[in-house]
């Protein structure tokens, strides 16, 4: 308030509410404001002469903290590779999961690979393009939320981005079985591939399809894969891995196929005749 060489002993310092200067702050240390900006009125008075003063004001201003939310992890399936990365992560997606009810338009939400950058607001990621993960299967992620019109009035918090490992098909058996009334319909247990498919995996479900496509999306399965009738023949049956956990799925198949039973044919009656031939005599 006084300029540089000015002194409390020669000069007096009040702070006051109103602009009519009718309204004196009695403790301006510890005052408490009313809204959330205020104008403070000051008065500095010469000691020596009361009519000597200047008037100014200033303006107090509280900015909203942000409430930090712990967003859930980010949770993607890897693809075929299963090399534990993912090209796709849309860090911005979280936007809405870090703010939750707060004014998305009083706040920047920004990304960073480590607390410091966070704390320090550099580094930042770009959040509106695809990101791939740099650490295999799992990453921590730190998200800066900012007042826009305070930068220094921020908080942080973190996620996971996690590339969870699609199920494993083991080997898979086709299955033959014989069609005894030759019209290339058979009852299949289809079954027999459970556990050849799952093997030790544990928290695995397997379902059945009679399309790849159905497969793919979890519809229509087979309801009772145990006694199927095959309605082609040979026919490819689908069957979809899925991790109870994740819910990560594989799709792979087999063949089915009603083989005819081999048709006899009647040998022909062969009949021999047995020759004696006589033996040799000296005359």
């Amino acid at each position: 308030i006084l300029i540089s060489g000015q002194s409390l002993i020669d000069f007096e310092v009040q702070y006051f509410s109103d602009p009519d200067y009718t309204n004196p702050i009695v403790d301006p240390v510890g005052y408490v404001n009313t809204n959330i900006d205020e104008t403070i009125y000051v008065r500095v008075t010469n000691r020596d002469s009361s009519n000597c003063y200047i008037d100014g004001s200033f303006i107090i201003q509280i900015t909203s903290l942000p409430v930090p939310i712990q967003p859930i992890d980010y949770e993607v399936c890897d693809d075929l590779s299963a090399d534990g990365y993912y090209s796709d992560f849309l860090l911005n997606s979280k936007d809405s999961e870090v703010l939750i009810t707060q004014d998305e338009t009083l706040f920047n939400i920004s990304y960073h690979l480590t607390f410091n950058d966070a704390d320090n607001n550099i580094a930042t990621l770009d959040k509106e393009n695809p990101y791939r993960n740099i650490n295999q299967n799992r990453q921590t992620i730190f998200a800066r939320i900012e007042n826009k019109n305070q930068s220094n009035c921020y908080q942080i918090t973190s996620f996971d981005l996690v590339v969870s490992p699609l199920p494993i098909v083991n080997n898979l058996i086709n299955i033959e079985e014989c069609d005894i009334d030759a019209d290339d319909t058979v009852i299949f247990d289809l079954t027999i591939n459970t556990n050849e498919s799952i093997g030790s995996q544990i928290n695995i479900g397997i379902s059945y399809f009679t399309s790849e496509t159905e497969a793919e999306v979890n519809t229509t399965p087979i309801i009772n894969p145990s006694v199927f009738t095959n309605t082609a023949n040979p026919q490819t049956i689908y069957i979809r891995l899925t991790d109870n956990n994740s819910e990560c799925f594989i799709v792979s198949d087999f063949t089915i196929r009603a083989t005819s039973l081999p048709i006899p044919i009647q040998p022909i009656a062969v009949s021999y005749t047995h020759l004696t031939l006589p033996t040799n005599r000296e005359v």
